[in-house]
């Protein structure tokens, strides 16, 4: 039996914790350590095992979600936070409504469940942009008033705009209408230097994590029967593809970690009973996502976006968050449809200025507001999270 097939078990330990570490039954350890270790003993007090979780976040974690999901009504939802430079997984809370009403764990979400990430991809949009010098924060482009099509589909903003915007007030602004202009404008005749920087990121596959039923995200080939005209343009406002949310929080981490990318770490060590040990490390994926200078400015405009005017939810007297904010509705291929259903979401990191933990959060079907907007909805439960955990 691997490890990759066990984690799910820890997890649902976590709640009953109240060590540093994670309790984990004898049982456990005794599969993870004949894994580790590739034996086969009768004793299952023959291995300690260790994870990165911490407890008292993980209890901030869970109950910050948990009261996210009251509030607005929503069916089920996750929040994962990492130490930045590490890749320390610190706290993984997954919690669904059950038939009565209560929100319980909820296998894992956040590693096992893709989805197409809205705006919360703009961020690499401007990364491609600037460092393939197709533009630069000071770039202008007209807003056509909210709305833009290609090839007869319509791209629209979340409300009208008029004029013109840089880019990175269109970024502030979170305009769809800009950046599928920028995206397209810049790629249409090469969209592979767009989907090859992104895939260089190990974004279009699993993160190989030990977890059971990893999902495999989707991004579609500019040389695949996927592609047409308009998938340069939807691609570039997070539609047409999928990604976990434990992705979009390594991407995001990576801008924390001066432009470092690591793997997200969950397991410590595994100990046997010779008092032999098996440790677990930080492994840097991507050495190097973007140059200093794009992610010094990416960082800047997380942190203006997460503190600007429409956004004061974020805005906290004791620590300053980065980061990004959506809603994406689920259903929005039919027009026609009612009562609509949207995922709401963040991805950022605090503090701003030196970054210690990276945070991702989303939020299935919140009802507690028309229109849905990603801040709103997961905003509070970011604030706590960072004013708690520090």
């Amino acid at each position: 039996m691997k490890i990759k097939n066990l984690i799910p078990f820890i997890i649902v330990s976590l709640y009953s914790c109240n060590k540093s570490e994670l309790s984990i039954s004898p049982s456990l350890e005794k599969k993870l350590g004949e894994s580790a270790y590739n034996s086969t003993n009768e004793n299952s007090t023959d291995y300690k095992v260790k994870t990165f979780i911490d407890s008292n976040i993980q209890k901030t974690a869970n109950d910050a979600l948990k009261d996210a999901l009251i509030t607005n009504n929503a069916d089920y939802g996750c929040v994962v936070i990492m130490e930045t430079k590490s890749g320390k997984v610190k706290a993984m809370a997954n919690l669904n409504k059950d038939l009565d009403g209560n929100y319980k764990y909820n296998a894992t979400t956040a590693v096992c469940q893709a989805n197409e990430p809205g705006g919360l991809i703009r961020t690499y949009d401007l990364m491609a942009l600037l460092e393939d010098k197709k533009a630069d924060t000071s770039s202008v482009f007209d807003t056509h008033g909210g709305e833009i099509s290609f090839f007869g589909q319509k791209i629209r903003d979340s409300h009208a705009m008029n004029g013109k915007v840089s880019l990175a007030t269109a970024f502030s602004i979170s305009s769809n209408s800009v950046f599928a202009q920028a995206i397209n404008n810049s790629y249409a005749s090469n969209p592979n230097l767009f989907c090859s920087r992104y895939k260089k990121l190990g974004l279009d596959k699993p993160l190989n994590l030990p977890f059971t039923n990893e999902a495999t995200p989707n991004f579609p080939d500019p040389k695949s029967k996927q592609w047409s005209a308009i998938t340069l343009p939807w691609l570039s406002i997070g539609y047409g593809f999928t990604v976990t949310p434990i992705q979009i929080l390594t991407f995001y981490n990576a801008i924390a970690n001066n432009g470092i990318m690591v793997k997200p770490l969950f397991l410590s060590e595994i100990k046997d009973k010779k008092g032999n040990l098996k440790t677990y490390a930080t492994e840097v994926l991507n050495s190097k996502i973007a140059s200093a200078k794009t992610v010094s400015s990416l960082g800047y405009l997380l942190t203006k976006k997460a503190n600007g005017a429409g956004s004061t939810i974020l805005t906290s007297n004791n620590i300053t968050i980065a980061g990004n904010a959506t809603a994406v509705p689920l259903e929005y291929a039919d027009p026609s449809t009612k009562d609509k259903k949207y995922l709401a979401s963040f991805a950022g990191y605090f503090p701003a200025d030196k970054p210690k933990y990276s945070v991702v959060c989303f939020i299935y079907n919140p009802k507690s507001q028309v229109p849905i907007f990603g801040v709103m909805v997961c905003g509070n439960a970011i604030k706590t999270i960072a004013e708690k955990v520090k």
